[in-house]
């Protein structure tokens, strides 16, 4: 290497290079400057380059867990973010799974044409939302299921408090008063489908107020436990009316 020399980068965007690529206008071993990224890279073949991923992209992979710091890509169309790397988007980007400030894991395959994303929203409930980019076609946003917890109140529970974004089945034991309202501490934001199981077992029959959060379908709200038998009801969510439907009960 004659060091007197001056290593000349080409400065390119990313189309030009890769429309030089197509046309096998590079050369193996020129550097070159993607502008756009402000990213490195270097040709391997008259059609081909290797662009090569920023140390902030990487992180600190001194730290315990080797795992790079997010990249901040602020508000982007998450669509377009192909390219293998950890990431953090803002709340207002476009076709993200949730209007949340979120963390993106991309693993991309030979080409971009076949793409994985991975989101977790950086705020709310814990959740977790993967897709896949097929021959250049996004599939739909798919949310991971989780197991939700079980929940229990016990004695005197009028207004029962039911948080559905984290619960699956709400246990109401040894009841010694009746239910006024099922929806009064009722929360959540649940999706089309979301199931909820509530279980009501009481000292001695109880009455039952649901309240507007919700309603029967072919199957009756029941209003009354029987004795210190348990009473089972079994709920989806319904997004057309924004209520608990009662799906069946025994």
């Amino acid at each position: 290497m004659a060091r007197a020399n001056t290593i000349k980068f080409l400065r390119t965007t990313r189309a030009n290079l890769e429309a030089q690529a197509a046309a096998s206008g590079l050369i193996q071993g020129e550097p070159y400057l993607i502008t756009d990224e402000e990213r490195p890279a270097i040709g391997i073949s008259t059609s081909a380059f290797w662009s090569l991923a920023l140390f902030k992209e990487i992180g600190d992979f001194n730290t315990p867990l080797r795992f790079g710091t997010a990249y901040d890509l602020a508000t982007v169309d998450v669509d377009t973010i192909q390219r293998s790397g950890f990431y953090q988007v803002n709340n207002d980007s476009s076709n993200i799974p949730v209007a949340a400030y979120s963390y993106l894991w991309v693993l991309q395959h030979a080409n971009s044409a076949f793409t994985t994303q991975l989101v977790v929203p950086a705020t709310g409930r814990p959740r977790m939302f993967l897709r896949n980019r097929e021959s250049g076609s996004w599939w739909p946003w798919e949310e991971i299921d989780r197991k939700k917890l079980v929940t229990i109140q016990s004695g005197s529970v009028p207004t029962p408090t039911i948080n559905t974004d984290y619960t699956g089945t709400h246990r109401l034991t040894g009841l010694t008063a009746n239910i006024t309202s099922m929806t009064t501490n009722l929360s959540g934001t649940p999706s089309h489908g979301d199931e909820l199981y509530i279980e009501f077992t009481g000292t001695a029959s109880r009455t039952i107020s649901w309240g507007a959060g919700f309603e029967a379908s072919t199957v009756a709200l029941p209003t009354t436990t029987s004795g210190t038998n348990m009473l089972t009801v079994h709920l989806r969510y319904n997004s057309a009316t924004s209520k608990w439907r009662c799906c069946r009960t025994w």
